[in-house]
């Protein structure tokens, strides 16, 4: 299936010529190192008009004569790279010659040379080598000039050493034929390195420049020249932000953007496809003596490079090289034997363009410089001619010797006799010592010790002067050489010219041809052509070349606008930068018509344009008539215009030429009138034109759209359509920003950009709480200023969105701005602050504390405050306290007192906001403070009391109950000091906030410790630790609780010094023993109990 798809593409393209959608050849040039040629090399521009890459793989471009026979000259075979959509891709054709600037980095180099003005050059979809015209494998051919093979009905135009061929539309224009799709003009081939140029993609970006630069003149080399500007401007270019590259011709100029920081390059940057008038700087900056002259380029967003020429003359430091200099002076002028009563300097331009004085001034000085030099002879504004003197008298004229010729100034700065040094300084201040900067020209002589190169001129007498040799035309920098003396003949501006055999020969270019125009008719004009006129080293500056056209069937024109047998092309300076002239065929009579249109001036040689044309007799008189612009809506009351059409006839009777009325409009031949209501205009028969002048003066608001009648002499009669409508227009207003809003107002500008037909006779703001409302509240305003004003509204709600929009009102009715919006800010609310609650027992009430809530302009809505966890509010202070109050209020001022209750429910801190919302306004945070704790008791230990050997009473007393009831109070104590080992013992008898306990089975003689403690949910609290000492118990047995029962406990104690085993034993009255028990003494004493067995019978024992 792939083979056979391939073969129907090949059978497809041997139909002929198609056209390419993908690849192109953009330019042509074929002259490349010839005589004249700008280029080094011949060249084919290849372009990708496609929305995609396209590979050159397998792919050649080839080259054959103007008239192919046989097999071609050669094939290119190009390498496998791609070139991108819009891109370009160069293939140098030739090796480079003698002639010309090399070609812009090449992509390709192949070895084919092309035909200078002829030729034939295709992309061919093989690497072979094609023969004949042709009809396969054709991507793109061109043929240029008398090419006999060539796509559509004709070939490209011939190209030449200074013209390529170039593709229409940035290479873009394809419609398969060569005589539509080229053009010529100056060689600009593009690499791959170039911007690219989507083809399809819109208009052709283009850059465009206003304003010239003017010559610079002559200044000294290493000098800076004064700015010049043009501005440069932009219209869809590609690669926007992007940059336009201004570069400058050589060394010689300096480009900036700011006119602050220099350069050989600069960049004007573009935002988008558009760019705005910019200025660009240009100063003149000669880095070498003689003329200078060149274009400053503008290249990039894809436009075609625009040059602006620029020229000026570099003067080398001392020698006034090329432009001025001192050819003759004399400085004895009355003195003794003097020849001449007045001392003189002669000034010579040995240059090839005129020479302005403005600025320079002659100065004097003696032998010895030492300081400032005696007197600076400030020249006027004037100019000498190339080849012209100019004579300055330099001192008062004395007795002796015969006057100078007049001379064209005059100043007093007397000169020395013999010895001296003056010179043309490019300045009006006085120059001090041996100057080195500003020097146009310096002559030192006699003993002088200041002088250009090794030595001084020649001294000078009453008898002899300084003369420049060669007719004051050698200037080598060295005055030794330079100068002879002789009789002293000064010249002034009367003088004849001696122009310098240095200076090279005025030359006059003419580029480009004009075509035969063919058969026109008699009396009517064909379209114009033009051709391309340039000169270098004119004389004269400034002055004009004249150019004259062969016959009254012939006119010419400098702007394709104004006609004559003859116009001007100005120049400024000695070049004159290429500018077109047309030339339009105006036969008078029949028949052909030949000749040469003549350019001539700036002293160079006359160059001849070739015209020709053939008159014919037209059969049949006609009229025509151009376009009148519509004049639009107009001020009933009001004249407007005049706008204008101009008729042409030809081959009329001498008839008068009518034009008949037409409501609210009205004529004239002249801008200035009078107008009327119709014209009958008189002329001689033949041919005919005229401008034709019309005002627009509606006096009621309708359209007056209509046709202009024109007729008479001899013709078919026409209408010019005339539109125009009446109108009352209101004014124009635009509605502007919100300012200064509050909650409740707000101010709101407008402006007034037309006040209309009439006067303005109210304005203001209307406004509305409806988006896209027609009927609103209209505030009137009475501050305009240049057009602005404002108003001021108030009594607005809080947080709303306002629609407003400006209006004007006049007799023409009430316009109204664009509607626009904005929101009144939201109420606020403030409060006085609260003070802290401190610390509070847990699920204990505070006392009520208070803040005060405060606010303005307030909505209906509720004010809410709370909740925090731990306060509740209410709005009295004996009121009912909830977590949260919604207190109700009718909107716009406000004021209430809160009362808050702090109850903590849990040990741990209350720190907080308290929340105020409400009533439209953000909510507001009340800061408050508090914490709940849970306090043990505060208990003291009390005194002891009824201490016996083994009892005492010990007492505690609560001082404090804490945060909660007490569940347990007692006594600890122990034999430790510390207490580290107790016994608790529970009191039961809390009375109030006393209590006590009392202790038995203690120790005789014992130091025992102590402590009151008292028990609540918050834990165990103690008072201080005390003591106290039981008694002794008595020496020997003692018995105590006698008579004892039986069953129940009896005490004892013994004390002796006797330590070991003693048994207690007792008898009855038989004495017999009925108990035993055993005890064991370790210390002095014992101090026991038993219990006396139940079974005792009463009785002693």
């Amino acid at each position: 299936m792939k083979k056979i798809f391939t073969f129907l593409l090949l059978i497809c393209c041997m139909a002929g010529f198609s056209q390419s959608t993908t690849l192109v050849i953009s330019q042509v040039y074929g002259a490349g190192g010839n005589s004249g040629a700008v280029l080094n090399a011949d060249y084919v521009e290849i372009h990708n008009i496609s929305a995609t890459p396209q590979s050159l793989n397998g792919l050649s471009v080839q080259y054959e004569s103007a008239t192919p026979a046989g097999q071609w000259s050669g094939a290119a075979v190009l390498p496998n790279v791609s070139i991108p959509a819009g891109g370009y891709y160069l293939v140098q054709m030739s090796t480079p010659g003698s002639n010309g600037v090399p070609l812009p980095t090449p992509d390709f180099t192949a070895v084919i040379p092309m035909g200078g003005s002829n030729g034939i050059v295709a992309i061919i979809n093989d690497i072979d080598t094609i023969t004949g015209c042709p009809s396969t494998n054709v991507i793109d051919l061109v043929g240029y000039g008398t090419a006999t093979c060539f796509e559509g009905a004709s070939a490209s135009p011939a190209i030449s050493a200074t013209l390529a061929a170039f593709r229409l539309n940035n290479g873009c224009t394809d419609t398969n034929v060569n005589g539509s799709d080229f053009s010529t003009g100056a060689p600009a081939p593009k690499n791959s390195a170039s911007p690219a140029f989507i083809c399809g993609g819109g208009p052709t970006p283009q850059l465009t420049v206003t304003g010239t630069i003017n010559d610079f003149g002559s200044l000294q080399v290493g000098n800076t020249s004064a700015s010049q500007t043009y501005n440069l401007s932009g219209t869809d270019l590609t690669g926007a932000p992007g940059n336009i590259t201004v570069s400058a011709p050589s060394a010689d100029f300096q480009v900036s953007n700011d006119n602050s920081t220099w350069s050989a390059s600069v960049n004007i940057a573009y935002a988008n496809s558009t760019l705005s008038a910019t200025p660009v700087y240009v100063r003149f900056s000669p880095q070498s003596a003689g003329l200078k002259a060149g274009d400053v380029t503008n290249a990039g967003g894809s436009a075609a490079t625009v040059n602006v020429a620029v020229s000026g003359t570099g003067t080398s430091s001392g020698g006034g090289t090329g432009t001025l200099v001192i050819s003759q002076f004399y400085g004895a002028g009355g003195n003794t034997g003097a020849l001449l009563n007045a001392d003189y300097v002669e000034i010579h331009n040995i240059s090839s363009v005129p020479q302005s004085l403005n600025g320079l001034s002659v100065q004097y000085e003696s032998a010895t410089p030492a300081g400032q030099w005696s007197g600076a002879a400030v020249l006027p504004n004037v100019s000498i001619p190339p080849g012209g003197f100019y004579l300055v008298q330099m001192s008062t004229p004395g007795a002796i010797g015969t006057a100078l010729p007049a001379p064209d100034f005059t100043a007093v700065i007397p000169m020395g006799g013999s010895n001296g040094i003056v010179a043309i300084i490019n300045d009006v201040d006085t120059i001090t010592g041996c100057p080195a900067t500003n020097v146009i020209d310096l002559v030192g002589y006699g003993s002088a010790t200041c002088f250009e190169g090794s030595g001084a001129a020649p001294l000078v007498s009453a008898i002899l002067a300084g003369f420049r040799i060669d007719n004051g035309c050698t200037d080598t920098d060295n005055n030794t050489p330079d100068f002879i003396t002789a009789t002293p003949a000064p010249r002034n501006s009367a003088s004849p010219v001696q122009l310098c055999s240095s200076l090279p020969a005025p030359l006059l270019t003419v580029t480009g041809t004009i075509t035969d125009f063919g058969n026109i008719d008699i009396g009517t004009n064909s379209a114009s052509q033009s051709y391309s006129l340039s000169g270098a080293n004119l004389t004269g500056a400034p002055g004009v070349i004249t150019v004259t056209s062969p016959s009254v069937d012939f006119q010419v024109s400098n702007n394709n606008s104004t006609w004559g047998a003859s116009t001007t092309i100005a120049y400024t300076s000695a070049v004159l930068a290429a500018t077109n002239v047309w030339v339009r065929f105006t036969p008078q009579s029949a028949g052909p018509k030949a000749g040469n249109v003549t350019n001539a001036g700036g002293g160079a040689a006359t160059v001849n344009v070739p015209v020709s044309g053939n008159g014919i007799v037209p059969s049949t008189p006609t009229i025509t008539a151009t376009t009148l612009t519509a004049f639009g809506n107009i001020c009933t009351g009001t004249v407007a215009g005049p706008n204008s059409f101009t008729i042409n006839g030809t081959n009329l009777t001498n008839a008068n030429i009518d034009i008949a009325a037409l409501a609210g409009f009205s004529y004239a031949t002249s801008s200035a009138g009078p107008f009327n209501a119709t014209l009958s205009l008189t002329q001689p028969g033949g041919t005919f034109s005229q401008q034709i002048f019309v005002q627009f003066n509606p006096t009621a608001s309708q359209s007056y759209d209509g046709n202009i009648a024109i007729s008479g002499a001899g013709t078919t009669a026409i209408s010019v359509a005339a539109s125009g409508s009446g109108n009352n227009n209101p004014p124009m207003v635009s509605t502007g920003a919100a300012s200064a809003i509050t909650s409740s107002s707000a101010t709101l500008a407008g402006t007034i950009t037309d006040n209309g037909c009439t006067a303005v006779t109210a304005y203001g703001i209307t406004y509305s709480l409806v988006n896209g409302f027609t009927t609103g509240t209209d505030v009137a305003s009475t501050n305009i200023s240049s057009g602005s004003f404002t108003s001021s509204i108030s009594s607005l709600l809080p947080s709303t969105t306002y629609y407003y929009k400006a209006y004007s009102t006049n007799n023409g009715g009430t316009a109204f701005g664009v509607q626009q919006s904005f929101t009144t800010a939201a109420p606020v609310l403030t409060a006085t602050t609260l003070n802290s609650f401190g610390s509070l027992c847990v699920n204990i009430a505070s006392a009520a504390q208070n803040f005060t809530i405060t606010s303005t302009a307030l909505t209906t809505a509720n004010v809410v405050v709370g909740p925090l966890a731990g306060y509740t509010f209410a709005t009295t202070e004996n009121g009912t306290y909830s977590a949260s109050l919604n207190i109700t209020q009718p909107g716009g001022a406000f004021s209430q007192v809160v009362y808050v209750i702090f109850t903590p429910a849990a040990i741990q801190s209350y720190n907080g906001n308290i929340p105020v919302s409400g009533g439209g306004a953000n909510t507001l945070n009340i800061p408050v403070s508090g914490s709940g704790y849970n306090a043990p008791a505060d208990v003291v230990t009390g005194a002891s009391s009824a201490i016996t050997a083994n009892t005492a009473t010990l007492a505690g007393v609560l001082a404090s109950t804490g945060c909660s009831n007490i569940t347990s109070t007692g006594i600890d104590f122990s034999g430790i000091s510390n207490m580290g080992i107790y016994t608790r013992v529970q009191s039961s008898n809390l009375t109030g906030a006393d209590f006590s306990v009392n202790l038995s089975g203690l120790v005789q003689a014992t130091k025992y410790y102590y402590r009151a403690y008292a028990i609540n949910d918050a834990g165990i609290a103690y008072g201080v630790i005390d003591s106290f000492i039981t008694k002794s118990i008595p020496d020997g047995l003692t018995l105590y609780n006698i008579p004892a029962a039986k069953g129940q406990v009896l005490h004892f104690t013994f004390k002796t010094n006797r330590t070991g085993h003693y048994a207690v034993k007792l008898f009855n009255a038989s004495g017999q023993l009925v108990f035993q028990k055993g005890f064991t003494m370790q210390l002095n004493f014992m101090d026991e109990r038993f219990v006396i067995p139940s079974s005792l019978a009463p009785g002693v024992y």
